[in-house]
């Protein structure tokens, strides 16, 4: 299982015509938005925090353009094409 950046996922919804297809929604409470503040010591911004935060919480590897995650410890950043070229093999 993956996160997507939010910026990758905008744009593929936008593309889709059923947009929940494959899709699993999670929320986020107010205690894991404050445990955010740890991860923006990374140099992250509040919103590449919260998905680096979501993505360690549950395990997942992040798929992501942005090089900001590249530096942060205990996630893994894949570029969408490493996921698109596995998919196909």
């Amino acid at each position: 299982m993956y996160l997507i950046d939010t910026n990758i996922f905008l744009e593929a919804m936008l593309k889709r015509r059923h947009k929940d297809e494959g899709v699993e929604h999670r929320n986020t409470d107010l205690r894991d938005e404050i445990a955010v503040i740890d991860e923006m010591e990374f140099g992250l911004d509040f919103d590449d925090a919260l998905q680096s935060y979501v993505a360690k919480k549950l395990h997942l590897e992040i798929i992501s353009f942005d090089r900001h995650f590249d530096g942060v410890e205990g996630l893994t950043r894949l570029r969408p094409n490493d996921v698109l070229s596995s998919a196909k093999s």
